[in-house]
């Protein structure tokens, strides 16, 4: 019997109901850093259209990577920037429309990583695997008693386990794959590197 109740439990722990309400604050918090990040890569014109400086599919492949995605005139760079930014609302605003939602950012993030593959940053691919399991994971409902929107602590878990797998992967990595361990200076050299900010610069400085 007390297999059967720990068994229980363990399957309520990972499918079990759990309050919506954190699950929709992060994913609209979420949906809204895939904006900011895409604000990077502005003016639209110089990185998904013809009048910037984009490799031919050869030299794609010479890189190993396959063909880019097809390019946007101007107006369709402009519409598709609009679009991410009409999806983030209608994910915050309506939460019956959730998965369409999350499905045009899905579609979105994937583009931006194929359009231009050196321009994505890893934090674009987070983007698709993020996006991912958000649209096919299990949906919403509120709970008759209370009234609350419910959602099912797979999706949670998921997220979760995804999170620790990222940062041990990296850390391991970097410990002995790479030589973070070989030097006394790395957090040093990390800090005045490409993505320094201008409270690092300080730090450093001081």
């Amino acid at each position: 019997m007390r297999m059967k109740e720990r068994l229980g439990r363990w399957v309520e722990f990972w499918t079990g109901p759990v309050e919506a309400l954190p699950l929709r604050i992060f994913e609209v918090a979420f949906a809204g850093t895939f904006l900011l990040r895409l604000t990077r890569n502005f003016p639209v014109a110089e990185w998904l259209t013809e009048e910037g400086f984009h490799l031919t599919s050869a030299e794609w492949a010479t890189l190993g990577y396959p063909a880019a995605f097809p390019l946007l005139p101007l107006w369709g760079a402009w519409l598709y920037v609009a679009g991410m930014a009409a999806a983030w609302l209608v994910l915050m605003l309506r939460p019956g429309w959730r998965r369409w939602a999350l499905g045009a950012l899905f579609v979105g993030a994937v583009y931006a990583q194929g359009v231009d593959y050196l321009s994505a940053s890893s934090a674009n691919k987070q983007s698709i695997m993020v996006f991912a399991i958000l649209l096919t994971g299990p949906g919403l409902w509120r709970d008759i008693t209370t009234g609350r929107w419910m959602v099912s602590a797979a999706t949670v878990r998921a997220l979760q386990a995804t999170l620790l797998v990222l940062y041990f992967s990296a850390g391991w990595a970097k410990a002995f794959a790479g030589d973070w361990l070989k030097y006394s200076d790395v957090l040093f050299t990390q800090v005045q590197g490409v993505h320094r900010s201008e409270v690092a610069a300080w730090a450093l400085r001081t």
